[in-house]
């Protein structure tokens, strides 16, 4: 197909092309419509070697329907796209929200118990107080979910012999 060719393609099929797309288009990614009258044309120039139109009315069809199509892949591509990003925004939200720390007197007031800890407690108590599920502990240490529950459980018992021994009262 020739550029005149097209051009006279276009002229004649723009009107048809874009009440396909105004119809079966998502109105909400209207920035992503001459992106899919483009590749409604691309799908054209392609197959039209291959078919043999009787007439301007069957290739008008043809050309709708390759319309109407590609609006409705071009719309669940973009609905798929922005789900994907949401989630991403999501997960980006949810592990700030986990690297940010308190700093209150409690928090720095326990960081300093926990800290006189031994290194294989003090690691999974450390990783509970920001917040961290034994899963993900057990996956970041490299332990199992047993090995961080009892660690924590001694690691406990192990804080509150230290406050004890600096008369720490305890109200449980």
């Amino acid at each position: 197909m020739t550029e005149n060719e097209f051009a006279e393609l276009f002229r004649e099929t723009k009107k048809i092309v874009l009440s396909a797309v105004g119809r079966h288009f998502s109105r909400q990614y209207t920035h992503y419509i001459d992106d899919v009258v483009q590749e409604t044309y691309i799908r054209f120039v392609r197959n039209a070697d291959k078919k043999v139109f009787p007439d301007i009315r069957s290739r008008n069809n043809y050309l709708y329907t390759i319309a109407k199509n590609e609006s409705l892949r071009a719309s669940e591509k973009l609905r798929r796209e922005e789900i994907k990003a949401h989630k991403a925004i999501k997960a980006d939200l949810v592990k700030e929200s986990r690297d940010e720390k308190p700093y209150d007197e409690d928090y720095e007031f326990l960081r300093e118990y926990i800290s006189k800890l031994p290194a294989k407690y003090r690691d999974v108590l450390s990783l509970m107080a920001d917040g961290r599920s034994e899963k993900e502990i057990s996956e970041k240490l490299d332990i199992k979910c047993g090995t961080v529950k009892s660690r924590s459980h001694r690691a406990r018992a192990m804080l509150k012999e230290l406050m004890k021994e600096d008369d720490y009262e305890f109200t449980s």
